[in-house]
């Protein structure tokens, strides 16, 4: 537990500090994903190594669709914990960077996309969540967009 604590702090850091190189951004975001995925353990760790905040940041700027992807899958398997989900919507801008995402039909795979709706799924069975998550503009039409993209 503790080597993957360190590892998720040092691959944070490495996304913070990547001076804009894409190539670092996205294998730090593809390592981290990859933690995501195996367990409720990596996925705390993850989450409490800062990995959320600096996920919010890089979507806004990031053109990268690799790197993107990795960040929004990791979030979606971040809120599969259910601590993490309160944590996840803590943090200023998240849903925002969300629905941006959401929306973005021609920046965005659909691959991500998907996986955006997944993520704001998994957020709003968190009841404290829906309401945050349904009043934000454009987060419902995006589902019924992507829905309609089948």
């Amino acid at each position: 537990m503790e080597a993957t604590k360190l590892t998720a702090e040092f691959l944070v850091q490495k996304l913070q500090k990547s001076g804009g190189h894409v190539e670092v951004q996205r294998q730090a975001a593809y390592e981290l994903r990859l933690m995501a995925k195996e367990g409720m353990d990596n996925r705390i760790c993850v989450a409490a190594a800062g990995a959320i905040p600096v996920f919010v940041k890089l979507m806004a700027s990031s053109t990268d669709k690799a790197t993107q992807e990795n960040m929004v899958t990791t979030l979606l398997n971040l809120s599969l914990n259910e601590r993490n989900k309160e944590e996840i919507t803590a943090v200023e801008g998240v849903v925002d960077g969300l629905v941006r995402v959401l929306r973005d039909s021609r920046g965005a795979s659909d691959a991500t996309r998907k996986n955006v709706a997944t993520t704001l799924f998994s957020l709003t069975t968190s009841k404290g969540n829906r309401e945050a998550i349904g009043s934000k503009k454009g987060a419902i039409d995006g589902h019924l967009e992507l829905m309609r993209m089948g």
